[in-house]
């Protein structure tokens, strides 16, 4: 099963919706719970993976949202291309089943930080 990609939020080129299959996960596990991040990467009808940046461990586990590969995700936010042609979007949304998990803001401010409404 393979996924698709489409350009999201008008006006933004670098704002993109990928609709893809888990391939990867990276949950990293810092001494500082505080500093952990859960990144995916996803197969989408691109010829090469997407990596998805998602949000802190802790956050994602209060979301009680979990990540396996196999697993169909869509997610929304702001895309950069590397050189090499890799691409990372750091989500601002992300979509699993019926869940629907805000990450960030559209101008990239965490929903989990001091501050921020959640």
């Amino acid at each position: 099963m393979r996924g698709t990609e489409s350009a999201a939020s008008p006006g933004s080129p670098a704002t993109s919706s990928v609709d893809g299959e888990v391939i990867g996960v990276d949950r990293t596990a810092p001494q500082d719970r505080l500093n952990s991040s859960v990144r995916v990467v996803l197969r989408t009808e691109a010829e090469q993976p997407v990596t998805v940046e998602l949000a802190p461990g802790w956050y994602l586990d209060e979301q009680r949202l979990s990540f396996s590969r196999n697993d169909r995700l869509r997610v929304q936010g702001k895309r950069s291309v590397a050189p090499d042609g890799s691409s990372t979007i750091v989500a601002w949304e992300v979509e699993k089943g019926r869940q629907v998990v805000p990450l960030r803001d559209q101008q990239g401010r965490p929903v989990w930080a001091p501050g921020s409404e959640r």
